[in-house]
């Protein structure tokens, strides 16, 4: 009996709360709606919430900052492998670039040559180069099947180079000016003094022979083809005497330098005699190389 009046008591108690709670929910809402009492107590209550609101707010904060941050990452590190691919690929052309230039001034040099020539002319490449002491020799692309010859007159842009010995099908041997067996009858620009230029065996270096003191050489003379013999045109540039020294014999030491670059030609040409050099261009005389052959 105890336990149900308490029982009773407790469910009017909480009936009685409630009602009070739906009452003063009724009277608030009423007091909202016909006036504005209530409005300050919401904005003070905001600087009470905004504290808790930020709190909560910071872990959506956070986590969208750590994904953007780690695409962001990704974008820039694809973007450095494209530019980093890119820059590799102009490296590539440009050094390209700069063969092709260099290759497009050796041949307008080397036509350049062959336009002072009245003489028939045919381009050929390098395929081998030998130039050990006892053998000064190319191989050329160009052979019987062109009309190349044994004995026939090789150049570069600068001056002659040698001579065809060897002719195959498609190839030629060349020996060089340079080379310890050659010989090459020339005679000195300035006064037109024959002479008689052989090789040394090393590809920067020739020697006239058989000049008495008595001649008149000097260093930085050009010396070109005689014609003499009949083994090269009269007329090309073959060497640049670049040191005269006086032995105390009967004739003087004189050394002379190619005209030609035989150490970084690639492409020469062949000569069918036919004429003599128009005006033969002589490049002006290098004084440093001049002073270093003579020491």
């Amino acid at each position: 009996m105890d336990s149900f009046q308490e029982d009773r008591r407790g469910g009017s108690s909480s009936f009685l709360a409630f009602f009070v709670c739906v009452m003063l929910s009724l009277l608030l809402l009423v007091t909202d709606q016909k006036s504005s009492y209530l409005e300050n107590f919401r904005s003070a209550m905001t600087y009470l919430i905004y504290p808790m609101q930020v709190v909560g707010a910071l872990p959506s904060k956070l986590g969208r900052a750590t994904s953007g941050a780690l695409i962001e990452r990704s974008k820039l590190n694809s973007r450095v492998v494209w530019l980093e691919k890119e820059n590799l690929l102009l490296q590539t052309k440009a050094q390209q670039f700069e063969s092709l230039r260099a290759e497009n001034a050796r041949l307008r040099k080397l036509f350049g040559a062959a336009r002072r020539t009245s003489n028939r002319y045919l381009m050929a490449e390098l395929l081998e180069v030998s130039l050990e002491a006892f053998s000064q020799r190319i191989i050329i692309d160009k052979g019987s099947q062109r009309g190349v010859y044994v004995g026939q007159s090789v150049i570069d842009a600068d001056g002659v180079m040698g001579q065809v010995t060897h002719v195959y099908p498609l190839t030629s041997a060349v020996t060089l000016i340079t080379d310890p067996s050659a010989a090459i009858p020339v005679e000195v620009q300035r006064n037109a003094l024959r002479a008689i230029l052989f090789g040394t065996g090393s590809a920067h270096q020739l020697e006239l022979r058989h000049l008495s003191k008595l001649a008149d050489v000097r260093e930085g003379d050009v010396l070109v083809t005689s014609g003499l013999g009949g083994r090269y045109p009269a007329g090309f540039p073959v060497a640049r005497i670049v040191r005269i020294k006086d032995t105390g014999e009967a004739f003087l030491s004189i050394l002379a330098r190619p005209m030609a670059d035989l150490n970084r030609s690639k492409e020469v040409l062949l000569i069918w005699p036919g004429g003599v050099e128009k005006s033969p261009v002589v490049p002006a005389p290098d004084t440093s190389q001049l002073r270093g052959d003579a020491q």
